[in-house]
C-alpha cells in the first residue's frame, strides 16, 4: 500500500514541474553531422526470407576502404505489412560479438526496423571478409 502511495505521489508531483528544454548543439562538434544523416552505401547479399543481409561501407582502416556485414529485418521485411514509417534500432554488439540475425528477427518482430552489424570485419557465417576491416 505504502508502495502504492509514493508511486502516487511522484507521478503527481510529476505534472507540476516544468519540462526539461533540450540544450543546443555546440557550433562545432568532432563529427560531420551532415554527413553522418547520409545513409551509407550499400548491396543486398540476400533477401530471401523475413532478414535479409547487406554490405555496406564502412570507415577506412590503414587508409584503405572498408566493407560491413549486417543483418535487417523489419515488420515489412517479416511479412506483418505496414508502411515505411516505424521505429529504427541499431545492435551493437559487444566485444566478441556479431551480427546476430536472431536478434534483428526479435526486434522487427516488436515494431522496429532493425540492424545488426559485425564490426569486426567478418560476414556470413563469421568467416573474415577480405576487405572487412580490423579483427578486434
Amino acid at each position: 500500500m505504502i508502495r502504492v502511495f509514493i508511486s502516487f505521489c511522484i507521478l503527481s508531483f510529476g505534472q507540476f514541474l516544468p519540462a526539461a528544454k533540450s540544450l543546443p548543439l555546440p557550433k562545432e562538434t568532432p563529427w560531420d553531422l551532415a554527413n553522418l544523416k547520409k545513409a551509407p552505401k550499400f548491396k543486398w547479399q540476400s533477401q530471401n526470407g523475413g532478414v535479409h543481409s547487406l554490405i555496406y561501407a564502412g570507415e577506412l582502416y590503414r587508409g584503405k576502404p572498408t566493407r560491413v556485414f549486417a543483418y535487417y529485418a523489419s515488420p515489412k521485411t517479416l511479412g506483418k505489412g505496414g508502411d515505411d514509417k516505424m521505429p529504427g534500432i541499431v545492435l551493437v554488439h559487444g566485444g566478441g560479438g556479431a551480427a546476430f540475425k536472431n536478434w534483428a528477427e526479435l526486434w522487427a518482430k516488436r515494431g522496429y526496423a532493425a540492424i545488426a552489424m559485425d564490426l569486426a570485419g567478418k560476414g556470413v557465417g563469421r568467416k573474415p571478409m577480405p576487405d572487412g576491416g580490423p579483427d578486434q
